[in-house]
C-alpha cells in the first residue's frame, strides 16, 4: 500500500515537470531584464516624450513668415494686380513649407510612438489593457515607419519591428507574460536602434536650414533670417507706399514677426541639439542591454536629454503665443 502512495505522488510529481517544462524552456530563453535596465528604459520614454511637436514649430514659423512676408511685399505694390500676385507667391511658398513639414512629421511620429511602447512595456503593472495598449502601439510604429520610408524616399529603408514586439506580448497570461513583457521590452530597445538613428537625423537635417550661420560669412544665410531680412527691406518700402507714418498696428504686427524669427531660430538650435541627445543616450542605452551591464550612469545623461527636451518645449510655447 505504501509502495503504491508512494508511486503516485512519484507520477503526479513526474507530470507536473513534465508540464512545467516547456514553460521552462521558453522563460530560460528569455531576456530578462534588471530593474536598473527597466528603470533606464523607463526614464528614457518619459525624458523624450513630447519632443516631436517642437521641430514641425519651427517649419510653421518659417511658412507664417513667409505668408507675412507676402503681405507685406503686397502692401509695396502700386496696382492690384501686382498685390495680389504677392500675396498668391507668399502663400504658395508657404504651403510648400508646410507640405515639406511632413517628412518630420513622420519621423517624429516613429519616435512618439516608441516612446509611449517603451513607457507601457515599464509598466510594473502589466494589465490586460497596457498588453492591449502594447500591441496597438507596436501596430503603430510600423506604419509610421512605412510613412517615413515613403516620404524620405530614396537611401536606407527603416526596418520596421513594432510587430516583432507586439507578438512577444500578444496572447500571454500570468507568469509567463511578465517574462515576455521584459523581453518585449528588450527587443523593442534594441530593434529600434535603426529607426531612431535615422528619425533623429532626418530632424537635424531639417533643422540644418534654419541653424546660422550656415556661410561664416554670410551671417544671414539660414532660411528664417533670410525671411525677417526681406521684411524688414518690405517694411520701410511700405512705410513710403502707404504713408503709414509708425502706425502703431503695423509696428506692432513687425515686432511680432520679427521676434516670432528669433524665437523660430532658437527654437531649431534646441531640437537639432535634443535630436543629437536623443541618438547618443539611445546608442548608450542599446549598448548597455545588449551587453548587460549596469546602465545606472546613464540616468544623468536622460536626464540631461529632458532638459533639453523640456527647454524645447518651452521655446515652442512661446513661439505658438499669439501676442509673441
Amino acid at each position: 500500500m505504501k509502495e503504491t502512495t508512494t508511486t503516485g505522488r512519484v507520477r503526479r510529481w513526474s507530470g507536473a515537470i513534465i508540464c512545467s517544462l516547456p514553460l521552462a524552456l521558453l522563460l530560460a530563453g528569455c531576456c530578462v531584464l534588471t530593474d536598473a535596465q527597466v528603470n533606464a528604459v523607463s526614464h528614457f520614454a518619459q525624458a523624450t516624450k513630447g519632443f516631436s511637436t517642437a521641430p514641425v514649430a519651427v517649419m510653421e514659423a518659417h511658412a507664417m513668415l513667409r505668408d507675412e512676408r507676402g503681405i507685406f511685399t503686397a502692401a509695396t505694390m502700386t496696382t492690384s494686380e501686382g498685390a495680389l500676385a504677392a500675396l498668391t507667391n507668399g502663400m504658395l511658398q508657404a504651403d510648400r513649407l508646410r507640405q515639406k513639414a511632413a517628412e518630420a512629421t513622420a519621423a517624429l511620429s516613429i519616435l512618439d510612438a516608441y516612446s509611449d511602447l517603451l513607457n507601457t512595456l515599464a509598466s510594473e503593472k502589466f494589465t490586460d489593457d497596457l498588453q492591449n495598449q502594447s500591441v496597438a502601439l507596436g501596430t503603430a510604429i510600423d506604419q509610421n515607419v512605412a510613412a517615413f520610408n515613403k516620404v524620405k524616399g530614396t537611401g536606407d529603408s527603416v526596418q520596421p519591428f513594432g510587430d516583432l514586439v507586439a507578438g512577444m506580448v500578444r496572447g500571454g497570461a500570468g507568469i509567463l507574460i511578465r517574462h515576455m513583457q521584459q523581453k518585449a521590452l528588450y527587443q523593442a530597445v534594441t530593434n529600434a536602434e535603426g529607426a531612431v538613428v535615422q528619425a533623429t537625423r532626418s530632424v537635424e537635417a531639417l533643422m540644418a536650414d534654419y541653424l546660422p550661420p550656415l556661410d561664416p560669412q554670410n551671417p544671414t544665410d539660414n532660411l528664417i533670417t533670410q525671411e525677417s531680412e526681406e521684411i524688414k527691406k518690405k517694411f520701410s518700402k511700405m512705410h513710403l507706399a502707404v504713408n503709414t507714418g509708425g502706425d502703431l498696428q503695423t509696428l506692432d504686427r513687425i515686432h511680432r514677426v520679427l521676434r516670432s524669427s528669433e524665437r523660430g531660430l532658437a527654437l531649431a538650435r534646441s531640437c537639432a541639439a535634443a535630436a543629437a541627445a536623443y541618438r547618443e543616450a539611445h546608442t548608450k542605452l542599446v549598448q548597455a542591454l545588449k551587453s548587460g551591464q549596469d546602465p545606472t550612469s546613464l540616468i544623468e545623461e536622460i536626464k540631461a536629454l529632458a532638459q533639453q527636451v523640456k527647454a524645447a518645449k518651452e521655446v515652442r510655447d512661446e513661439l505658438k503665443k499669439k501676442d509673441a
